[in-house]
């Protein structure tokens, strides 16, 4: 597991600056990979079995220290998940960007911690990638009666997010 990048991440706040990240996903990688970004969604799905999060609350931390945005659960029943995600970076990412940036590495991220989290087969679908609100929604769908043949090996401990970034709680 990447415990200590995140860790030490995490100890050093002013590192937070996202413009290396914003070049190589915004400009660079569409640059090499050209109109197809579905990579990024798979890209996403392979992050979250790096970094297994233990929680619902671990999810919402790790997007945040992430600068990913802030995520919000705002519908959920047996079979989906509604989420948002919003904040200045997504206003950012779609005020920088001639074109409209994508989400779909956030979305294969969230989609496969839930499918681990569950142990059932999960996928997730961007509902729309506008710049209307400076708000992305994510629907995630989970097959109830589809169990994932995918499991965290042996030496894979679910992080708890969360507690990383509060170690004074312990």
């Amino acid at each position: 597991m990447h415990k200590e990048l995140i860790e030490q991440a995490l100890a050093h706040p002013e590192l937070g600056s996202t413009l290396g990240y914003e070049l190589i996903r915004d400009m660079l990688l569409p640059s090499i990979v050209g109109e197809d970004s579905n990579f990024m969604y798979w890209a996403g799905k392979k992050l979250a079995r790096e970094i297994a999060l233990a929680t619902d609350e671990d999810i919402f931390s790790f997007f945040a220290a992430a600068n990913w945005g802030e995520l919000t659960r705002v519908k959920s029943n047996a079979h989906q998940q509604k989420f948002t995600l919003t904040g200045p970076i997504i206003a950012l990412r779609h005020q920088n960007n001639s074109h409209t940036p994508q989400f779909l590495l956030e979305t294969g991220f969230l989609a496969q911690t839930i499918e681990q989290q569950t142990g059932l087969v999960t996928e997730g679908v961007l509902e729309n990638d506008t710049k209307k609100n400076n708000k992305i929604n994510i629907l995630i769908q989970t097959d109830p009666k589809t169990p994932t043949s995918d499991e965290l090996s042996p030496d894979t401990t679910p992080l708890a997010f969360t507690a990383l970034l509060h170690p004074e709680d312990k």
